[in-house]
């Protein structure tokens, strides 16, 4: 029995695999934030680099890639665009000329505080109708996942 839901026309399936459920939620998050994050012509590439950068700065691309799980090249192409954008700069440290240090520029510092309540956003409409206990239950489970696959 499949039920039609959405305006993806997303099938629910009883015996769905976990992963799938997961990925769908995830995808479903992605696409609810950027349809926000759009208004201020940032991608969701852009909000995962800047999510690092408003908690440490003077990074490097390398670094960016390791924390947000987006591959070098990528990353390398948003930090172009970013920069473009005069959200940041990239500077070399202390003559080293094979490295790049990424630094927020003081517009990229004030966007924090216009986008991450749309990011709030979405996670209040995401956890509508879903009882406190239910969500604490389901974030020890997400990491326990987590913590299995990074094994």
């Amino acid at each position: 029995m499949q039920e039609k839901k959405g305006l993806d026309k997303h099938v629910t399936v009883p015996e769905d695999r976990l992963a799938h459920i997961v990925r769908d939620a995830g995808r479903l998050y992605m696409r609810s934030l950027q349809q926000r994050l759009e208004l201020y012509d940032i991608s969701f590439g852009h909000w995962a680099i800047l999510r690092v950068l408003w908690e440490e700065q003077g990074i490097t691309q390398k670094d960016i890639s390791l924390r947000t799980g987006l591959m070098e090249p990528t990353i390398h192409q948003a930090l172009i665009n970013l920069e473009k954008q005069q959200i940041i700069i990239r500077e070399r440290v202390n003559g080293n000329l094979k490295k790049w240090h990424i630094f927020l520029t003081s517009d990229g510092k004030q966007l924090r505080k216009k986008l991450e309540p749309l990011a709030l956003e979405v996670n209040q409409i995401a956890e509508t109708n879903i009882s406190l206990k239910d969500l604490a239950v389901t974030r020890k489970v997400l990491r326990q996942i987590i913590h299995n696959l990074e094994e």
